[in-house]
């Protein structure tokens, strides 16, 4: 939502887009080593694993028009575990 991807209708942007990429820590944000051939130029997952993202429990919890709405506690929780473990001891 931050990028302005409000829903799944966006995946196929998605699915290519390598700062999106990099931002969920691939390695490889343009794809090229995906193992199978159809994700190959792909670096993100497709609508079927988006759709489960956008409707499951965890960051995120779903109002009853499926709206997303964010958690601050955990996504702060988060950055600050995400931080932590960037540095040694």
């Amino acid at each position: 939502m931050c990028l302005g991807y409000e829903d799944v209708n966006d995946h196929d942007f998605l699915r290519f887009n390598p700062l999106f990429a990099t931002l969920c820590g691939k390695k490889d944000p343009s794809g090229r080593d995906r193992i199978h051939p159809r994700d190959q130029g792909k670096a993100c997952a497709g609508k079927s694993t988006l759709n489960r993202l956008e409707t499951c429990e965890g960051l995120f919890h779903i109002t009853g028009t499926k709206k997303i709405e964010h958690l601050p506690e955990k996504i702060e929780k988060f950055f600050v575990k995400s931080f932590l473990k960037s540095y040694p001891g």
